[in-house]
């Protein structure tokens, strides 16, 4: 019996139908439920040799952990952390990018009872200053690699909190700081589990999570001992792992897809995680990975797809794979057809945030996915679609995706327990009855959920809501169109009109008569005619970025703005999911007018490369951008906002370049 049966009373395919799980998939656990020690380490003591993790380096080097390895080790973390004055409810910083050492040092802070806050190792002095100061963070784990241990160290002297501070990979980081592997190393993988008051209880904090909001600084999510329970519908319903498999999905543990994608959803199925450590993604070493190594269950973003499918994929002997999923962005269908031509398996769609698990997917074998549909609530999760008075919208009818939620201390379990240890902020989101996501949706008449966007990022013309997501998958289509954004541009009468930012494929010239036939396509289409004919909308194809070289286009902002503040401008419309550059100079003026402080500095240095003349590689921005096409796109969008620059794109694919370059500059 896989162990979630233990916490649904049942295995995943007795539920008969979608209807029959949604009635009655019930969680059972007691109070003082903890992952580490209810799943691990009943794993590690019951089934010792069972697989669960295989670990590989940039350069390929091989480690295979079984749950036993697991459980001791996370022993010898809590040991270790114990010995040097780590408690219950201390708060501990990881920087760890995708190191086997991230899952075992995670454990052995829920053996003790502290509370993990990942972060990226994208992270300069500033980030650190504040989430270690916000957070109250006692200790810093940082990895060896890289230049992440100098950053931290520029703030020296600003960590109001920090006690200690340790380096991974044996590195001679300098003053202060600590060998963790020495001590790791050293300490005994014998543990006894806290009772009484170091005892930990489901509704004690478990981790904190940084998610950037679209102005100030990035607000802080806590989530409590229940979490873990939350992603057994991510992982053994909708990753639909295999017991004994190995699952696979992109991502640094620095981001919260880490969480729900090679944790906690999918040691309850009792898969083994595949880690790939990678510096930079490769679509051809992640087909040849899943190859080599028979990954049975694999999720990415929609991106990633895209970048995976630019190789020959049917070359590749894939028959280990059994199911697939995508989640982070709006999966477009050309994506959806693309990969089952060449796979002969469907992407299966779900939604969720950093405060949730999944929330609304296509789950196999009751749903069938759709091309652009998020399909359905998952069991578990009450989820519905409200206006702006808290009514329940009806089907076609745009409204916010909402979570019931009764309170606090009686919340679904794996929904976030807070915003920013503050009852005032946590009140803006849940209230009513309901957490309020921020995200927006229609139901269409099968009642699957479409994504329409985020509150702040739908575009409001003649009084009307039009989500850019509807317009980009037509656009995205075309043959011609590699990856495309759509905003809204101001207009003195409509408030705003349609504009798409499109990226061509390869052999493409942007021209008037392409305007026209992208124009012809959107308007075969029933809901972008439907827009067009009660806007009179002109839809506004007046950029064109491609990959082939060279091509140059106008800036038309009327300053000069230093790269800090374009990079503040760029990361205030990403937020939280608001992938979209606010057009106008007044929207841009009002963002740095709010002095936003929630950059991310390696933003800010490819900016200020790019503006001495420098050029970056395309995978760069793609990986700052998390891997996701629309904020490639935000990225570059971003660049009009400098006066007598252009921007040349010079190569394509992932070995294309971009550089700035003054009006006047000849041509290479």
């Amino acid at each position: 019996m896989p162990i979630y049966e233990k916490y649904i009373g049942r295995h995943r395919d007795d539920f008969k139908s979608l209807e029959d799980a949604q009635q009655n998939y019930k969680l059972k656990f007691d109070d003082d439920f903890n992952f580490a020690y209810d799943v691990i380490d009943v794993l590690g003591t019951e089934k010792p040799d069972k697989l669960a993790m295989v670990w590989v380096s940039n350069d390929e080097e091989v480690k295979r952990f079984t749950f036993k390895d697991i459980m001791l080790m996370s022993n010898k973390a809590a040991n270790y952390f114990k010995s040097v004055g780590i408690k219950k409810g201390d708060r501990v910083l990881f920087v760890l990018k995708r190191s086997y050492l991230f899952w075992v040092l995670t454990l052995g802070l829920h053996k003790i009872g502290a509370v993990m806050i990942p972060a990226t190792n994208m992270l300069k002095a500033k980030d650190y200053i504040y989430r270690c100061n916000v957070a109250k963070i006692k200790c810093v784990v940082i990895t060896g690699d890289g230049d992440c241990t100098q950053y931290y160290d520029e703030g020296e002297g600003k960590y109001e909190t920090v006690e200690m501070k340790m380096v991974t990979k044996h590195k001679a980081a300098g003053e202060g700081w600590i060998d963790f592997e020495a001590g790791f190393d050293a300490a005994s993988d014998v543990w006894e589990r806290p009772t009484g008051e170091d005892a930990t209880n489901v509704r004690d904090i478990q981790m904190i999570a940084f998610s950037s909001g679209t102005t100030g600084y990035p607000k802080i999510i806590t989530h409590d001992f229940t979490y873990p329970l939350g992603h057994i519908m991510t992982g053994v319903f909708w990753h639909r792992v295999v017991d004994g498999g190995l699952h696979f999905t992109v991502s640094d543990s620095g981001w919260m897809k880490c969480m729900w994608g090679k944790f906690y959803g999918q040691w309850f199925g009792e898969t083994a995680l595949f880690v790939y450590d990678f510096e930079k993604f490769d679509g051809k070493k992640i087909l040849e990975m899943i190859e080599r190594f028979k990954i049975t269950t694999f999720c990415v973003p929609p991106t990633m797809y895209r970048f995976i499918l630019q190789n020959d994929v049917k070359k590749y002997d894939l028959s280990s794979l059994v199911h697939c999923c995508t989640a982070g962005e709006a999966l477009n269908p050309d994506i959806f057809n693309k990969w089952k031509e060449a796979t002969g398996l469907e992407i299966y769609e779900g939604f969720g945030q950093s405060e949730t698990p999944v929330c609304l997917a296509t789950l196999y074998p009751w749903s069938k996915p759709v091309p652009g549909a998020m399909g359905y609530p998952v069991p578990g999760l009450d989820v519905h679609v409200l206006d702006e008075n808290g009514n329940h919208c009806q089907r076609g009818t745009t409204g916010e995706i909402c979570i019931r939620y009764e309170s606090t201390e009686k919340h679904p379990c794996g929904v976030l327990t807070g915003y920013n240890f503050s009852e005032e902020d946590t009140a803006k989101a849940i209230h009513d009855g309901f957490y309020h996501t921020g995200d927006t949706a229609y139901r269409d008449e099968k009642g699957m959920f479409r994504y329409v966007g985020r509150n702040d990022d739908v575009i409001k013309s003649s009084g009307y809501r039009i989500g850019p997501f509807e317009i980009e998958s037509v656009l995205m289509e075309h043959q011609s169109v590699l990856e495309v954004a759509v905003t809204g541009v101001p207009d003195p009468i409509r408030g705003f009109n349609v504009k798409a930012t499109i990226v061509l494929r390869h052999g493409f010239q942007g021209s008037e008569e392409l305007k026209k036939e992208l124009t012809g396509q959107l308007l075969e289409y029933a809901v972008c005619r439907e827009i067009a004919a009660k806007l009179g909308v002109i839809y506004d194809f007046d950029r064109f970025f491609r990959e082939a070289s060279p091509v140059e286009y106008d800036m038309t902002y009327n300053r000069v703005h230093p790269p800090e503040d374009i990079a503040k401008a760029f990361i205030s419309a990403v937020g939280r999911g608001k992938r979209r550059l606010p057009p106008s100079e007044q929207a841009f003026s009002g963002i740095v007018a709010h002095k936003i402080v929630s950059v991310n500095s390696k933003i800010i240095s490819l900016m200020r490369r790019l503006w001495h003349g420098k050029k970056l590689e395309y995978h760069e921005i793609f990986e700052v951008c998390q891997g996701k096409s629309d904020l490639v796109a935000t990225f570059l969008a971003t660049l009009e906002l400098v006066k007598g620059k252009r921007i040349r794109i010079e190569g394509s694919g992932e070995n294309a370049v971009v550089r700035m370059i003054e009006k006047n500059e000849e041509e290479a």
